[in-house]
């Protein structure tokens, strides 16, 4: 009996040892399992979502008379007028075919054209009169701006514009608006453009 006890118990050793064996050796063997890398990709917080500003930065808003130095006079031309509305103000824009010229601004009841004196059709509660030392029209007389005359988009303040004069190297833009609201021009390049802004 106790022969047979002692193969039993050789032979569970030399199991065991086999297991052990092979334990090893799938140690050495076995590949580790990777970890994954972290990412370097972020959720989108709400300033990466949001819709870019329509509001460069700019001057202050005024509530009178302002003006601005620019280009030489004759060095440039108006190409195009656009306007939108945005949230807190409405906006004109000008564009030019170089540099942006001087300018004046100022508030203003009624418009006339420029050497005419006949009125504008166009009527607000307000007004504001842009005066551009720019033309529409190059050195040969020939039409560099093309595009319209009077629009009446009727923003919640900027309610029409109209060209008031293209004469003896002055452009002039009469906004009618819904009140004598605070404004701000001011020159963007890269595009070449002046900025009229009306606050809502």
């Amino acid at each position: 009996m106790r022969r047979v006890l002692t193969l039993i118990t050789g032979a569970a050793l030399a199991v065991s040892g086999s297991a052990v064996a092979l334990s090893g050796c799938a140690d050495k063997s076995a590949t580790p399992e990777p970890t994954p890398s972290k990412s370097t990709s972020t959720a989108p917080t709400p300033s990466d979502t949001a819709k870019p500003t329509a509001d460069p930065t700019g001057p202050a808003f005024v509530s009178g008379k302002s003006s601005g130095e620019g280009g030489e006079l004759g060095a440039t031309h108006v190409t195009n007028i656009r306007s939108a509305t945005h949230s807190g103000f409405d906006r004109l824009v000008v564009d030019f075919d170089g540099p942006v010229p001087s300018w004046q601004a100022d508030y203003a009841t009624s418009f006339v054209y420029d050497g005419s004196g006949e009125p504008v059709p166009i009527k607000g509660n307000a007004g504001l009169q842009v005066t551009i030392q720019a033309t529409g029209y190059d050195e040969s007389s020939n039409p560099v701006y093309t595009g319209p005359q009077l629009q009446r988009p009727q923003f919640p303040t900027l309610r029409a514009w109209a060209v008031t004069g293209d004469f003896e190297g002055q452009f002039g833009i009469g906004l009618a608006l819904n009140s004598t609201a605070p404004y701000r021009v001011f020159a963007v390049e890269s595009p070449s453009r002046l900025i009229i802004d009306v606050k809502r």
